[in-house]
This record gives C-alpha cells, sequence and structure tokens, in this order.
C-alpha cells in the first residue's frame, strides 16, 4: 500500500461485504448468530456502529470524490435508528450499556465527517440524533477507558454545534490523567492492567480529542501528544519485521486495531519515528492480517485471532465486534496529498535486544523474526473469559501466539504453553492472579503466585535475545506434578520434527521451534488440543514435567526458540 487510493479500496474490501445484511431501515447490521452477554438489539447497533472507525475517516474530506453508498446507508440510519416513532428506534440506553460503546464511533463521525453524516439531516433528525447522544452522560460506565467514550462524543456534539456537556468532557479527561504511570504509560482505569487498551483505546482516544482541541488548548494537547510519543517508543517493540504484533491481554478479536495507535500519531501530527517507519508499521501489520484466514466464505470478519476460533473470545464480543479493528483507518482523515501517502514504508529502526517498561513492570525483547512480551502476571478478578492465559502466562509471542485451555482435566485440554503448569490428582493448575510482581534492577522479572491453595510459587524470568531462564521456588503443602511449559510450536500435515529425552523437549516445524532444557526433570511434549492456540490450529508443546515434593524445592529451566528452517524443517 502506497497512496491514500490504496488504503481506501482496501477498507471498501473489507467493508463491501457487509453491505447484504443492514435492516430494512439502514438502523442494524445483523453479522451473525452467535450472542455475547448484552442484548441482541445492543450487538444490532454495534454492528451499525463499528465499520463507522473506518467510514468516518473515508468520508473526512468531502471535497475528495468518494462511493456514497455508504454515506446514504447510515444518514438513512441514523434518521431511523433515533426515531422514537420508527421500527428500528434503537431506544434508552441504561448504565453500563454496550451502546455506549457504540456511541463513540458515532461521535467521532459528527466530529471529522460532519458534512457527510450531519448536515444532510433535516433539522428535526439533527435533533433526534443529537438528544440521543446526549443521554451517554446520563449514565453510568466501567472505570476504565468507557470515559473516554462520552468525552468523544461530546466533542462530537460540540463540533456540529448541539447541545453537550464541558463538565463531564474534563471528568473523563482528569479520570485518564489520573491514571498516568509514567514513560507514555496509562493502566487501564480500576485495573492494573497495561494490554493493547492502553495503545488503541488510551491514546487512540486521547490524540483524537488532542487534535480537535490543539488551537485552543495548545499546553494541554502536546501534553497528550507527548505522552503518546514516549508510550511510541516502548510500543514499537511490540511488532516484528513481518507485520505480527505480540499476542497478548484480552480483546485479541479486534486484530489489526493493533496499529491503529500508530494512525492516530500519524493523524495527530505526534510521530517521534519519520513516517515511513510508522508507514511500514501499519503496513506490514494490515497485510499480515489480511493474509491470513479472518474472514467467512462471505468476507466477513471472524470472531477469533489468526482464524475463526470462539474458544479465545470474550462474553462481549458479538458477531460485529471484530469491525472496531477499523479504527486503523483513521489514516484516512488525512488529505491525499499529506506527506504519510508520499512516504515510502521502511524497516523497523534498530532496537535494543532486551528492553524494560518500567512503569509496565514488563520486558520485552524483539529478534525481528519474534517479540516476546515478559508479562507481570497482575491483574484483577475481572473475568471476561480465558483471562489467566491472557494475562499471567511467562512470555508472550508476536510468532506463537498463545493458548487457551479447554478444559482443566488434562496438559493436552489444558493447552498450557509458556508457563508452569501444576498436575494436582489429575486437575491442572496455572497462575491465574499474581500476588505481586517486582521488576529487578538487571532485567528481571519476580512474580510471586499461587495456581491453588497448598502451592506458593516464586518466579524468577531472565530474558536474553533468543532465549529466557525461569526459576521457580516452589513451596508445596503435598505432592504434585509440574510441567515447565514452553511456546505451542504450530505444525502442518502432521509435519514436526520432535525430540523428547531426560530434561530436555523440543519441537521444530516450519512454523517454528521451541527447546525446554534443565538439567533434571524429565522431557515431554503436550499435544495440545486442536484451535486452541491463537495463531496455528494444531500446536505441540514441549515441557519439562518436575516431580515436586511437599515442603520447598528449586527448580530451573531454559526456554530456547529454534530456526526450522535452520534445522532442515
Amino acid at each position: 500500500m502506497h497512496s491514500k487510493k490504496d488504503y481506501e479500496d482496501l477498507l471498501m474490501k473489507i467493508l463491501n461485504p457487509v453491505k447484504p445484511y443492514y435492516s430494512q431501515g439502514k438502523a442494524y447490521l445483523v453479522l451473525g448468530d452467535t450472542a455475547a452477554t448484552y442484548r441482541d438489539k445492543a450487538a444490532w447497533i454495534e454492528g451499525f456502529s463499528r465499520p463507522l472507525w473506518g467510514l468516518a475517516p473515508y468520508y473526512a474530506n468531502p471535497e475528495e470524490a468518494k462511493n456514497k453508498e455508504f454515506a446514504d446507508i447510515y444518514t438513512e440510519g441514523f434518521k431511523n435508528g433515533t426515531n422514537p416513532f420508527h421500527r428500528e428506534y434503537w431506544g434508552e440506553i441504561s448504565d453500563y450499556d454496550q451502546v455506549i460503546v457504540e456511541m463513540a464511533a458515532m461521535g467521532l463521525a459528527l466530529l471529522i465527517a460532519p458534512e457527510t453524516f450531519f448536515a444532510p439531516l433535516s433539522d428535526e433528525e439533527k435533533g433526534n440524533l443529537a438528544s440521543w447522544l446526549y443521554t451517554i452522560n446520563d449514565h453510568k460506565y466501567p472505570d476504565n477507558n468507557w470515559v473516554l467514550f462520552q468525552v468523544i462524543v461530546n466533542i462530537g456534539l460540540k463540533n456540529v454545534g448541539m447541545p453537550y456537556n464541558d463538565n463531564m468532557i474534563e471528568w473523563g479527561i482528569s479520570k485518564v490523567v489520573s491514571w498516568y504511570l509514567g514513560d507514555g504509560w496509562y493502566k487501564d482505569g480500576a485495573t492494573e492492567h497495561c494490554d493493547y487498551y492502553v495503545a488503541f483505546a488510551i491514546h487512540f482516544y486521547s490524540l483524537v480529542y488532542a487534535k480537535y482541541i490543539e488551537k485552543a488548548y495548545p499546553d494541554r494537547s502536546n501534553r497528550i501528544k507527548d505522552r503518546a510519543k514516549r508510550f511510541a517508543q516502548d510500543f514499537i517493540y511490540w511488532f516484528d519485521k513481518n507485520g505480527s504484533a505480540i499476542a497478548y491481554g484480552r480483546s485479541q478479536t479486534y486484530r489489526f486495531a493493533q496499529c491503529a495507535f500508530w494512525s492516530a500519531l500519524v493523524w495527530a501530527d505526534a510521530s517521534p519515528f519519520p513516517l515511513g517507519v510508522v508507514k511500514g508499521i501499519i503496513n506490514r501489520n494490515l497485510e499480515n492480517w489480511i493474509s491470513s484466514p479472518i474472514f467467512d466464505k462471505a468476507g466477513l470478519l471472524t470472531i477469533g485471532y489468526k482464524y475463526p476460533n470462539l474458544f479465545m473470545s470474550e462474553h462481549y464480543n458479538a458477531p460485529g465486534s471484530p469491525y472496531w479493528a477499523l479504527k486503523s483507518f483513521l489514516i484516512l482523515a488525512l488529505p491525499e496529498d499529506h506527506e504519510f501517502f508520499k512516504a515510502e514504508a521502511s524497516e523497523l529502526p534498530e532496537l535494543d535486544s532486551v528492553h524494560v517498561m518500567a512503569p509496565a513492570k514488563m520486558i520485552v525483547t524483539n529478534t525481528g523474526d519474534n517479540a516476546i512480551l515478559y508479562a507481570n502476571g497482575l491483574g484483577t478478578d475481572a473475568e471476561h473469559g480465558q483471562m489467566a492465559e491472557k494475562y499471567a502466562k511467562f512470555a508472550y509471542s508476536s510468532k506463537y501466539g498463545f493458548s487457551v485451555s479447554r478444559s482443566s482435566r488434562s496438559p493436552q485440554q489444558m493447552s498450557a504453553d509458556s508457563t508452569l503448569m501444576f498436575d494436582v490428582k489429575g486437575y491442572m493448575y496455572v497462575n491465574r492472579l499474581s500476588k505481586s510482581c517486582e521488576l529487578l534492577s538487571d532485567k528481571r522479572l519476580k512474580i510471586v503466585w499461587s495456581p491453588c491453595e497448598g502451592i506458593d510459587v516464586e518466579t524468577i524470568i531472565t530474558p536474553y535475545a533468543n532465549s529466557h531462564k525461569r526459576e521457580h521456588t516452589i513451596k508445596a503443602a503435598f505432592s504434585c506434578l509440574a510441567y515447565d511449559t514452553g511456546f505451542a510450536i504450530g505444525w502442518e500435515n502432521g509435519a514436526a520434527k520432535i525430540e523428547v529425552s531426560d530434561g530436555e523437549a523440543s519441537v521444530v516445524s516450519s512454523l517454528g521451534g521451541c527447546r525446554v532444557y534443565s538439567e533434571y526433570g524429565e522431557g515431554v511434549v503436550i499435544d495440545a488440543e486442536p484451535n486452541t492456540n491463537l495463531i496455528n490450529n494444531h500446536t505441540k508443546i514441549p515441557a519439562v514435567l518436575y516431580k515436586i515434593p511437599i515442603g520447598e524445592s528449586k527448580i530451573s529451566s531454559m526456554i530456547y526458540e529454534i530456526d526450522g528452517e535452520e534445522q532442515g524443517v
């Protein structure tokens, strides 16, 4: 991709297949039959709203000739969805309503493309839309990135001269400021999570706000942009040279929203890197995703990661949810003669082999072919689905992803990669909620955790360029087994080279390789259940199996990445 038209063509390629699924009045978009925790009507509104993350930037420059078909769909949908007398009226929202999330994309449409989405409406229709959106100020929502939804809605309303709530804008921004950890990092509200929501939510919405206020409040705008610039210098490590980004945390089904932060940086004129570097990150990430089987036979985005997969989904994933990925197209709000579209996409700059992200209490390595995040394991009791797998493993990879469990009844069904898994009388236990995490001064992590009552563990992780060391101190009230597991390695048609011996196990295929080594223990390979890994639907997990006695014991493992091509596989 090079010119603006290339990105526009890609957006239309993604969105054109949804056209047959709009309702008669165009206020709903029904893309599938699976359910989320919220009502079906909210899911249909979500389906309608999420394409706006791409369409609002697409129509942001009305002087540029564009296909008007989607513009007509959405003005009709806005008119009917906010008309109390129409059969497709969206209705009143409630506290913690999913529709609050979907209002944000509508607010963006009013902010950057009012000529397309607001001007064609009659005065009565404008009043209906504005009044319905304004109700976002009257309800409660989670104490996290959701507070920025009402910021976007209110500045959108203000932009088109309709009633808005300035107090709610200030309240939302002050909440975000209170979550700042330093060096560009925020936590996502009341939780301790530092994940993709820092990039594709908190920074993204903050940059939209910063762009809007840059003339009226230049100091505040510049402070927001400066924090994003600092964050970018850490976040660049999350992307490998092939376009894959580290799979970590919840909401992985949003896929190429991974690069939305970079689009917002360019749009807000806040990039600390040359435009060619940012363009390379965006292009490679988009191309990596589009070349993967993430669409169904009708061309619709599916729930999943590198292939359709409900195992790894959260309870808030409805059929239209994946279209949040279209936030990555904010660059389309730039004029077609912007320097970004003239720039040549370039490779990643030279990166440190081991990089510490102190405010997040995490370490990342990036060898080019693989970016690995060594996570702090901290979290909350909030359970959106597979949270232990998404936050509490030792290592998360751009090349190998991570795996989620089918059940805890066997190592195969648990499919526990990159962690220490305990087998207690036939039930598998892993870290779910760490007690503490400390970033040591010599680029090591110390995590204190307990998989179950009667077992306490202190783990120290030492990352290197292509490997890492795990040192575990275990206090057990009963004897049990423990598997120290490596990355889940994908294989095709049974083509995988497996080696097992005392204290060592390895799996190598054309898709990669991993070796786990210890001076003691038994090498084993876990034949993981299909469809448990986010990237490869068939995987095998190398591990070292330890017998854990009653009392205190110490074990240590090395985990190496192996190049399959070098091994002749």
